[in-house]
């Protein structure tokens, strides 16, 4: 072999070093791959069925490596380059399977963390000196950061030394930051050093050290991630041939303004401990979560670890399987395989467990009679594993996985018109009741004739054991009782020729739990579908019932005119069953509305239709749901379809409207254009909103993938919200607008695009979007470029965002592109570009261009600014204290509202009907029983208002009621409250007119409370006297027998049984018992002004029931403090500290 390599073969040598412990992970044994799906949190079943990886790849990059310069060429390196790409695609097609069925997990995230796994241990093995400088590297380039630039942070350097005298004080945050990044990031760089001298003198000890963690963006503890950013972390390590010890410690130094002035260790030290002991048997002693905390300087203290442990295990890793035979003809064999006993101590458990593989082997033999013939020819050959134990915590346990244990014995034996297929042993046990579990059942088929054909699973006998109190059960002090086990399913199938079709049915009694679904085809007439769910137990296990029903007929075509046909009618019915709304919208990038709609092959979907139906028809006593639905299609043959459905929730009326729009163009079988639109309209009135929501699903124009989202919100009452978007929001956006019905109504938009490759790798795509909200108007696009190939890729962007403001009339456009090459996420090379515009008072344009290789920046920018100046333009004024006295005047404003545990009673007449509108009483009819409300929703109250629209306030700008009265008498009242936007009433940067709500609720009246105060008149008493009299049957008439008075204790006591009392607006009906628990309210937003170096409350009563009126405190508190305006903050009330 030649050892001249040209630069081509010695990248192509990296990438294949850096590829091989995942090409040796597919190429092992089976155990090989379970450890490395293990190894990264995937389930180690699936290492049954991995790709595998293209031989003739492999072989063509080793003979290119192999090979001297002179003997290859740059053609041959492009060949070998498609080999790279073919292994890159097997890595991604890997995790794709891997990870399906997850969501918590994606395949490109997977690829993406797994590739720069093997890049950074490539590096440390092969070059572990440049690993530990690049990790150097790292922290001096966030140290560069914080100070402008590489060059500026010579400069620094110097400022860092002249404070470290300073830091040594450790009074404040300041301090303490100045001294750890001179001390403990120099003493980052020395264990790094120390680490290299141990390997230069062959010293089997390891150290690896790291300054400083990154913190979360949207982080809501700034005292933790101010600790965390200039945190000591390192290791010490020491591997020997058998024994392996690790120590781990953290050095933080804490500040007197949080609770020091101390130094802060947390040391953490794990023993191992293997012995090979020969033969496939090895010994292995494990401790860990030995640690010890200290904290050295004011408020010195030491604490133990919390979770300490010491595991012994002897085990014999052994693929081979050991069989004795018990009978040869026929042949019945046992044995088996693996063999691992370990013990646990841990703080509050002891645990014992054996686990062996057992093997087993039954078979005909020779034999040729009965029974013998009901065993398959080829016999049984399994392998299970299980496990047995006692444990202080668990008692005794058998164990065979998470569904405890079942052995599964394929009989395949036919019996007249039945088939015999599976014979199932299963064992569990239910820690909760300590009942355990032995079935015994048989799965079978059925057939009669050629018409009908049924299918049985698993139906059998049960044996439940019981612990018997007394210890005197029947088996091992376990009372037994035998039950018959229903089946788990029943398929049926039917070919008569002019009906076709089958169902399927499933029962769980244990949950109370029965499903099925049936679909025939009557020929050249309709498809006949249906699906059922019955539950006889509520969720909670209590007794109870629910129904849900769908029924469809499709396959025919009624002539509606203009070319539509009606194609299908269904309906839908549900018993104690309610509407999910936001399960729907989240299901519209799913399909799980084709659940719903005149589903397709029901058999066969049955588990995705019947787990879509659960989770958006959930089980909700005293409702029920009844639904409409209708295909409708146009064209000859269809080229467009529609299935829609009406649902509509009762008994609080909710209007739910379904449907999937279709069309296939020019013709189904070559088409152009595809596209699948799921849409659904939410109408709401007793929560007051209405929303509509549009995505497109599996849609393409020829090879082009489409996306796209549409969302509209309209919300009255106390969620009063309007948004409309297109594609989403613009990228800076965050106040997504939500109401509690529906908080992720517009999470998740997609932007309408279009791919111009399919796959995603290579890709072109085009994006854009459209929003409106009241605070802004919102539209942007971008077009990106992406190719990846060995682990390296190449990532480009062009895009714009605007954002507009018409009152007055503001807009900011921002334009960015980019250019890099990159590996997974890191820059090794780019050019970026940006650029902002805004006006047109004044005209403010500013750009930058950065060049980036490795790890230095170089950034050139440039910023005009020309035109009028905003402070220039003359302002018109408006009068807000004649608005607020017109609005003081103004009837409308006043009311009586009628408590919530109040009722009328009666009907009230509306007073149109007894005055004339052109000239209405000047009084205010006020209700015996109201509260007197004013409450106006003009101007927000007790906040500083900056504008009114487009104008300014003349003289008067902030409005409070002092107090209430009635000619001299103060009475007691309380705020009222409206929703205003705040867009309106204050001056507002761009990233709030983002950020902000659309509305917020301020003051906006008050309600008087004090009811004793008003007059009103007074109460009657009347004596209750009741006429008695006599009736005769015989003569049919009345007697009078005069007049008779109830005793008062008498009266009270009847009272109870009466119509009134029995009325469900009675005090009786809705009174709280004495032992019924605390009634649960949900607090509603609040916001603090609160300190920012411990995030406490700055002074009682800085709470605000409002973002305006919170920044009406903030400013009235820092005008009258000024010292205070860079340490304190608006803080949400759920985000302060409490401690």
């Amino acid at each position: 072999m030649a050892d001249n390599k040209n630069l081509l073969q010695q990248y192509v040598k990296i990438a294949r070093d850096i590829l091989n412990p995942f090409v040796d992970m597919l190429g092992g044994t089976l155990e090989d791959r379970k450890e490395g799906l293990a190894s990264l949190g995937l389930d180690p079943s699936f290492a049954n069925s991995s790709p595998a990886v293209p031989t003739a790849s492999l072989n063509s990059i080793n003979q290119y490596v192999e090979k001297s310069a002179d003997e290859v060429d740059e053609i041959a390196f492009f060949a070998v380059l498609e080999d790279l790409i073919q292994i890159s695609a097997v890595i991604k097609e890997f995790f794709e399977a891997a990870s399906a069925g997850n969501p918590n997990l994606t395949a490109s995230e997977l690829t993406t963390s797994y590739m720069n796994l093997l890049t950074l241990n490539y590096f440390r093995l092969r070059a572990p000196m440049f690993f530990k400088v690049m990790s150097i590297i790292e922290s001096v380039d966030q140290q560069s950061v914080r100070s402008g630039g590489i060059l500026n942070l010579f400069g620094a350097i110097g400022k860092f030394f002249e404070n470290v005298g300073e830091g040594f004080k450790l009074e404040n945050e300041d301090h303490a930051r100045n001294l750890s990044d001179t001390m403990l990031f120099v003493g980052g760089v020395g264990l790094t050093l120390l680490n290299k001298l141990f390997f230069h003198f062959s010293i089997p000890l390891s150290v690896d050290a790291a300054y400083g963690y990154d913190t979360y963006p949207a982080s809501t503890s700034p005292n933790a991630d101010m600790l965390s950013q200039r945190t000591l972390s390192f290791s010490i390590k020491h591997e020997a041939d058998t024994v392996e010890s690790k120590l781990t410690n953290t050095l933080v130094l804490v500040p007197l303004s949080q609770q020091g002035k101390a130094a802060v260790m947390d040391i953490t030290g794990e023993i191992k401990i293997e012995l090979d002991l020969g033969n496939h048997w090895k010994f292995t002693f494990d401790t860990g979560g030995l640690g010890i905390i200290f904290r050295v300087g004011e408020g010195a203290d030491a604490s133990l670890a919390t979770n300490p442990f010491v595991e012994m295990i002897l085990e014999n890793n052994t693929d081979e399987v050991t069989k004795g035979t018990l009978f040869a003809n026929p042949v019945m064999k046992f044995g088996y395989g693996r063999i691992k006993t370990s013990i646990r101590f841990s703080k509050d458990d002891i645990e014992f467990k054996f686990k062996p593989t057992i093997a087993f082997e039954f078979g005909r033999g020779t034999k040729t009679s009965f029974p013998f013939t009901l065993i398959p020819k080829k016999g049984l050959d399994q392998k299970i594993d299980i496990a047995i134990g006692i444990s202080q915590k668990k008692g005794f346990f058998l164990d065979g996985g998470a569904n405890g244990l079942t052995i599964a014995l394929p009989v395949y034996a036919t019996l007249g018109p039945v088939s015999f297929d599976v014979i199932t042993l299963a064992y569990s046990s239910d820690e909760a009741t300590q009942e355990k579990q032995i079935e015994v059942s048989v799965s079978f088929k059925l057939k009669i004739g050629s018409v009908i054909a049924a299918t049985v699973s698993r139906t059998g006998v049960l044996a439940k054991l019981n612990k018997n109190p007394a210890g005197e059960g029947a088996i091992a002090g376990y009372d037994i009782d035998f039950s018959f086990k229903p089946p788990n399913g029943i398929g049926i199938a039917v070919d008569a020729g002019v009906v076709t079709g089958g169902g399927f049915l499933y029962f769980d009694s244990k949950a109370g739990e029965y499903f099925g679904a049936l679909e025939l085809s009557f020929k050249n007439l309709f498809t006949f579908k249906a699906i059922g769910i019955i539950n006889t137990k509520m969720p909670d296990g209590s007794d109870g019932y629910s129904l849900l029903i769908i029924v469809t007929a499709s396959g025919f075509s009624f002539q509606l005119g203009f070319g539509f046909t009606l194609n299908g009618l269904g309906g839908l019915l549900g018993l104690n069953r309610t509407i999910k709304v936001d399960v729907l919208v989240d299901g519209l990038k799913t399909n799980t509305l084709k659940s719903i709609l005149f589903p397709e092959d029901v058999v066969a979907n049955i588990n995705r239709i019947i787990s879509d139906l659960k989770q958006v028809f959930p089980i909700q006593q005293d409702h029920f749901v009844v639904g409409l639905m209708a295909k409708i299609g146009w064209g000859t043959p269809t080229l467009v379809t529609l299935d829609l459905g009406v649902i509509v929730d009762f008994p609080d009326p909710r209007v739910v409207i379904l449907g999937v729009l279709k069309a296939v163009l020019p013709k189904e079988e070559a088409p152009v254009l595809k596209l699948q639109i799921n849409f659904v309209g939410i109408i709401d009135i007793p929560n007051s909103f209405i929303f509509f929501r549009a995505d497109l699903y599996d849609s393409r124009l020829l090879v082009f993938t489409l996306t796209g989202s549409l969302a509209l919100l309209v919300a009255w009452g106390d969620n009063a919200t309007f948004a409309l978007s297109v594609g989403g929001f613009h990228p800076d956006f965050h106040d997504i607008p939500s109401i509690p019905q529906l908080p992720n109504g517009f999470k998740n938009l997609d932007r309408l695009g279009i791919s111009l490759l399919s796959g995603e790798n290579p890709r072109i795509t085009i994006q854009c979007y459209f929003a409106v909200t009241s605070n802004t108007v919102q539209f942007g696009a971008k077009a990106e470029l992406y190719a990846e190939a060995a682990g390296f890729n190449v990532y480009g962007y062009l895009g714009f965002d605007v954002l507009f403001q018409f009152e007055p009339f503001h807009f900011v456009a921002k334009l960015y592109a980019g250019l890099a090459l990159r590996h997974g996420t890191s820059v090794i090379k780019g050019i970026t570009l940006s650029g902002e515009l805004s006006g047109p008072k004044p005209w403010d344009v500013k750009g930058e261009a950065s060049f980036s290789i490795l790890f230095f920046d170089v950034s050139i920018g440039f910023h005009v600014t020309w035109g009028d100046d905003p402070d220039a333009v003359a302002k018109i004024t408006e009068d807000l204290q004649q608005l607020m006295i017109d609005e003081i005047n103004n009837n409308q404003n006043w009311q009586a509202v009628i408590p919530d545990n109040n009722k009328l009673h009666v009907s009230v007449k509306d007073l149109k009907l007894i005055q004339p509108e052109d000239n209405p009483s000047p009084n205010i009819v006020i209700h015996p029983l109201g509260v007197l409300t004013f409450s106006e929703r003009v101007l927000p109250m007790e906040v500083t208002i900056q504008k009114f629209g487009t104008r300014v306030p003349k003289d008067v700008d902030l409005f409070k009621i002092n107090g209430v009265k009635t000619g001299t008498t103060n009475l007691t009242y309380a705020s009222a409250t409206e929703r205003f936007a705040p867009a309106n009433f204050f001056n507002l940067k761009d990233n709030e007119k983002l950020s902000r709500r659309s509305f917020e609720t301020n003051v906006s009246g008050c309600k008087v409370t004090a009811s004793a105060d008003l007059s009103i008149a007074p109460a009657v008493n009347k004596s209750v006297d009741y006429e008695l009299s006599y009736l005769r049957k015989k003569r049919f008439s009345l007697f009078f027998a005069g007049i008779y008075k109830y005793s008062k204790s008498l009266f009270r006591s009847n009272l109870k049984g009466s119509a009134v009392a029995a009325s469900k607006m009675s005090y009786a009906t809705n009174r709280q018992s004495v032992n019924a628990p605390d009634a649960v309210a949900v607090q509603k937003d609040q916001y603090v002004v609160a300190n920012v170096s411990d995030m406490k409350m700055h002074s009682a009563g800085m709470v605000a029931n409002s973002y305006a009126e919170a920044v009406e405190m903030y400013n009235t508190l820092t005008a009258k403090q000024p010292a205070l305006k860079n340490k304190v903050q608006i803080l949400s009330q759920y985000e302060i500290n409490n401690n």
